[in-house]
């Protein structure tokens, strides 16, 4: 056999027997085996490439290590073996073609050529030795045929490009490091710390050896088929499993993992990984969870759920008191929140009263108490709401009395809920002498910033007043309150005694649908003592007052309807105004003491002098 090394760097071996020749194993005469450094040695820096000829049968052990600038190997198709870290440390070695008459790769063939990025190996080769491809950090691409039966301890390691690898259905064992501290490549796995995402078992591979897939920080999901019995040490140490999907049905076909007999080393197959979901066949879950190793995982999942149990149910109140027509939602919280079964049943102890809902909204029927009780399903946990039904009422004073200057309030109370909002209008008929003080007449204090009133005057002392709500809220508690103060105004003219003013048509409606209405409420005016002036009704926006030529003028900056009164309350003079001045003839109109009322300006009073 003989090597020839040419100027451009090509070391070309060839032979001249006609059989062939096996090339010699180069290993140092140091104790370790016999054998002798190649004749290349001295040179090895200068080769950029190697063509090894037919007739060559084989590549020695140690025959081309450590030369760093190799690109490029030939291999002939008679080539039955490549030895013992032939190719280890060639960093440069970017690929090579492996033919099909090879069918034994010895370990560390390749080890540590940092520069190869794929490879694909013969179809006659049938088992990955030991470090095979160890440390070969851009390798990025391997084909394994469906010959190979196992790939040895450490065969990938630390090969962080292979993200994605595929096995053959023919694979039988994935092989790990020793369980011993003392043994020779111990804690070295076939595919320890490299760049895999994800791996599929093959249904062939009966053995997952001890730190197989140790430190591989990216590997997120693993399917591992039922043909697995044994799965070492660490196998799966170090991962960042997300997912480990597996396919035993049976607790005796369960693989042990967790050993422990093993002590210097972590003693789970799966350490660190227990976080990840567990995807069990349906109806295995029980297997799993009843096994030491197996349960540790914190979620399995055999595609059914799990039935999780009530423990409790609340409801959002314990009281609520609501007027005829209202409604109420009820809310009910089911402990704990991910109970499987959360259905509900609701009842009433009195339905005449207070009716319900398959999803809890009560209804107000009549007046009276009743229970609202909501049930679960699962276990009949219960929990109750005291109902009170008021029928809405409506109430004044009865009674009302003048101070010395005329004015007088009549009280109005409504039952409401507490946080209720009204609209609608009622009349309200003063006796002769008597009349509306809109300028006075409010809502009470809380009630002012959602509710709004205004006026219109109907003849005859009558005037309607409306109520508008300006927001809605929910109903909360009843309550039995002032809702508005009406103002009034009495005239000198008006004698001691008592007087009926009645309140009529109320047609009011709550937010919430409850209806208020009544027909007549009378309302007595005790005049008590004797009326001395008409108190002073001004507002600065609105002017009036008698000009020349017996003239009285009504200045607003605004088209309204304007209605002239005596000092008792009788209507005199009715005209609808445009933006400015009108002027009304004082011959028209009767006494020396007007009360004039703007629509939209409000009132004044007007003394002829």
């Amino acid at each position: 056999m003989t090597a020839t090394l040419d100027g451009n760097g090509t070391l070309t071996i060839s032979t001249t027997k006609a059989e062939g020749e096996a090339m010699p194993d180069f290993v140092p005469s140091d104790g370790i085996s016999q054998g002798e450094t190649t004749p290349w040695h001295d040179v090895r820096m200068n080769i950029s490439s190697v063509i090894i000829k037919d007739g060559v049968t084989s590549i020695g052990d140690l025959a081309f290590e450590g030369c760093n600038s190799m690109n490029s190997i030939t291999i002939p198709n008679n080539v039955t073996s490549i030895g013992f870290a032939a190719f280890g440390n060639c960093s440069n070695l970017a690929s090579v073609l492996i033919p099909n008459s090879v069918t034994s790769i010895a370990r560390g063939a390749f080890s540590n050529c940092t520069g190869l990025t794929s490879i694909s190996i013969s179809t006659g080769v049938t088992k990955i030795e030991d470090g095979t491809f160890n440390g070969c950090s851009n390798l990025s691409s391997v084909t394994i045929p469906n010959t190979v039966t196992s790939i040895g301890g450490g065969a990938f390691m630390g090969c962080t490009a292979l993200t994605s690898i595929e096995l053959p259905n023919s694979l039988l064992l994935i092989a790990g490091g020793s369980t011993s501290p003392n043994s020779p490549g111990s804690y070295l796995g076939a595919f320890q710390g490299s760049g895999l995402t994800s791996i599929v078992i093959p249904g062939s591979v009966t053995t997952i050896g001890v730190s197989a897939f140790y430190g591989c920080s990216n590997l997120s999901s693993v399917v591992i088929p039922n043909s697995v019995t044994s799965i070492g040490p660490a196998a799966f140490a170090g991962c960042g499993l997300k997912d480990v999907t597996v396919e035993w049905t049976t607790a005796a076909s369960l693989p042990k993992i967790l050993h422990t007999d093993v002590t210097y080393m972590p003693v789970d197959a799966f350490p660190s990984a227990y976080a990840a979901k567990l995807h069990v066949p349906a109806g295995a879950k029980a297997i799993y969870k009843a096994d030491a190793g197996w349960k540790l995982f914190g979620t399995i999942d055999d595609g059914t759920p799990d039935i999780v149990s009530v423990t409790s149910v609340t409801l959002n109140t314990a009281s609520v008191s609501m007027l005829v027509g209202d409604t109420v939602q009820l809310t009910a919280t089911v402990t704990p929140a991910n109970a499987t079964n959360q259905s509900l049943r609701w009842s009433s102890s009195n339905e005449a009263v207070a009716a319900v809902s398959d999803s809890g909204l009560v209804t107000a029927k009549a007046a009276g108490t009743a229970v609202i009780v909501v049930t679960t399903v699962d276990g009949g946990f219960m929990a109750m709401c005291y109902v009170e039904v008021s029928t809405p009422e409506i109430e004044t004073p009865g009674d009302s009395q003048p101070d010395a200057n005329g004015k007088g309030t009549i009280g109005l109370n409504f039952t409401l809920p507490s946080d209720a909002t009204v609209t609608g209008s009622f009349l309200i008929q003063f006796p002769e002498g008597m009349s509306l003080d809109e300028t006075l007449t409010v809502l009470s204090a809380e009630l002012s910033g959602n509710f709004s009133l205004s006026f219109t005057f109907m003849g005859n002392n009558t005037w309607l007043i409306e109520i508008k709500s300006n927001a809605l809220r929910s109903v909360a508690a009843v309550e039995y309150r002032k809702i508005m103060d009406i103002a009034y105004i009495v005239n000198s003219s008006v004698q001691t005694g008592v007087y009926e003013a009645t309140i009529r048509n109320i047609n009011l409606t709550t937010n919430d649908g409850a209806s208020i209405q009544e027909d007549v409420i009378p309302v007595n005016i005790n005049v008590s003592q004797t009326i001395t002036s008409i108190g002073n009704i001004s507002n600065p926006a609105f002017r009036a007052y008698i000009a020349a030529h017996h003239v009285l003028k009504i200045e607003s900056p605004q088209a309204e309807q304007i209605v002239i009164y005596s000092a008792n309350g009788t209507q005199l003079y009715s005209v609808m105004k445009n933006e400015g001045v009108i002027a009304i003839p004082v011959s028209s109109l009767r006494g020396s003491v007007w009360i004039i009322k703007g629509s939209v300006s409000g009132t004044v009073k007007v003394v002829k002098r």
